[in-house]
C-alpha cells in the first residue's frame, strides 16, 4: 500500500491519521489479520533528500523476538534502506532490542509498542502548551 492509498483509506478530512482508527481495523479476528497487517507494510522517500528512504514495518507477532528482526533486516537489505521503524502489538524481548543495538552501525532502528501510539503526546492536554521565552523571562529564569 503507498502513501496516497492509506492516506485515501485512513485519514480524516483534515489529512492527519488518527492511530485509533487504523487499530480498529486490526482488531478483527481471524486468518486475515495478518495479512491487514502486513497491508500497512510501506516505505517512503525524505522529502529533502530522495535518496534517504525508510521502512516502516508492522509486526503481525505479539511478542517480536530475532525472528522477527531478522526478517525486518532482510527487507532493509533487499531494498538497500537504512532506516527502519518496527511498531509491535504487544512487547519485544531483550534479544531483539540487542540487535537493534548491534546493527545500530548499519542501520537506524527505532520500535514502537501500539500502545505507546495510541495517545498523540503533542495533542493531549495535560501538559501546558511550550512557548520560546523571551530574553528577559529567559535572564528571569535563569538567575532563580
Amino acid at each position: 500500500m503507498d502513501l496516497a492509498s492509506f492516506r485515501a483509506h485512513y485519514a480524516n478530512n483534515g489529512g492527519s491519521v488518527e492511530c485509533v482508527v487504523v487499530l480498529s481495523y486490526w482488531t478483527r479476528k481471524g486468518a486475515d489479520r495478518a495479512d491487514s497487517r502486513n497491508q500497512l507494510n510501506f516505505f517512503t522517500n525524505s522529502q529533502d533528500n530522495p535518496a534517504d528512504q525508510i521502512f516502516i514495518f508492522f509486526s503481525d507477532e505479539k511478542s517480536v523476538g530475532v525472528k522477527t528482526m531478522r526478517k525486518l533486516l532482510g527487507i532493509l537489505e533487499e531494498k538497500s534502506i537504512q532506516r527502519g521503524i518496527i511498531i509491535f502489538p504487544g512487547n519485544m524481548t531483550p534479544s531483539a532490542r540487542k540487535v537493534i543495538a548491534a546493527m545500530s552501525q548499519q542501520y537506524r532502528l527505532e520500535e514502537f509498542s501500539e500502545a505507546d501510539l495510541l495517545v498523540n503526546i503533542t495533542h493531549h492536554t495535560l501538559v501546558p502548551l511550550h512557548e520560546v521565552l523571551t530574553p528577559e523571562q529567559k535572564k528571569d529564569l535563569l538567575q532563580k
